[in-house]
């Protein structure tokens, strides 16, 4: 496995270890503050931390082509089996 697939599957599964994270903690949280502030709080949580995580998943670059693996111009897509510029799919050897 290339380091660049490797780089891709530790930051889909710290992007999924992060999601599941953010699900219990915030069910645990809700039994003891308010739902006004609860909402901030995940508001809060989401901009600080959600979003440049994301980023950084989306940013992974493909090894065959060197661009990133789920964005095409200002869109992406984050459940894409390969590389939406140059077809190689996600795991896959540069040569196959």
């Amino acid at each position: 496995m290339s380091l660049n697939w490797r780089q891709y599957y530790i930051r889909k599964w710290c992007l999924i270890i992060f999601i599941l994270i953010t699900f219990i903690g915030f069910a645990i949280l809700s039994n003891y503050i308010s739902e006004k502030y609860l909402s901030f709080a995940v508001l809060l949580w989401m901009a600080l931390a959600g979003i440049p995580l994301a980023f950084r998943f989306g940013a992974c670059s493909c090894p065959n082509c060197g661009r990133p693996i789920h964005i095409k111009g200002l869109f992406g897509f984050p459940f894409s089996p390969k590389c939406l510029h140059c077809g190689i799919k996600i795991g896959q050897k540069e040569s196959e």
